[in-house]
């Protein structure tokens, strides 16, 4: 079928990850892991029950599901095996508890667009098609540094006119931080 500009968009934007994912499996193995003699990971286990899948910002588990996934998942990218998903959660309560003091921070307080003095919220994760790969921050935030880039949507009208529109959100100078353009995308 036919797909309209806005529906392609909407598509490349998706925060979610598909049940049949890597990202999935490997929370559902922390969703099976018996936790009760570790009621701090147990707490985190139960907000993971609820999360919808989708890196979206709307879900109270959003932050724990990124940092579950981004500390569990990394050694896949680096063709190894991941650590075990206990392991993974435990990682993600104490970073999350010893920087927000909480396990249910909001994502987009949790990462964050940083370039020179931009400060923004984002949304979307590692493995989504809202792709977002992350460092910790000195404030125990995550700063994106990989994922989408430059993205270029065009599109015709019935008249045969081409419109396009463009986002580079790392900005025009990457590599130039005196650059008015640095930052200006």
């Amino acid at each position: 079928p036919k797909l309209g500009a806005a529906d392609l968009w909407r598509v490349k934007m998706d925060t979610g990850f598909d049940p049949r994912s890597a990202e999935r499996h490997y929370l559902d193995q922390v969703l099976r892991l018996d936790l009760r003699a570790s009621p701090d990971l147990a707490r985190g286990q139960a907000l993971l029950r609820d999360w919808d899948g989708r890196l979206d910002g709307k879900g109270a588990a959003d932050a724990l599901a990124f940092v579950v996934i981004k500390f569990g998942l990394r050694a896949i990218y680096h063709n190894e095996a991941p650590p075990p998903p206990r392991e993974a959660l435990a990682e993600a309560v104490t970073r999350l508890t010893g920087s927000f003091g909480r396990l249910d921070p909001p994502l987009t307080d949790l990462v964050r667009l940083r370039r020179g003095t931009l400060d923004l919220p984002l949304t979307g994760g590692p493995g989504a098609l809202r792709a977002i790969y992350t460092h910790y921050d000195e404030d125990g935030r995550l700063v994106g540094d990989l994922g989408d880039s430059f993205i270029m949507l065009v599109a015709w009208d019935a008249n045969g006119k081409v419109h396009a529109q463009s986002i580079h959100q790392f900005g025009a100078a990457t590599s130039r931080p005196k650059s008015r353009h640095y930052a200006d995308q």
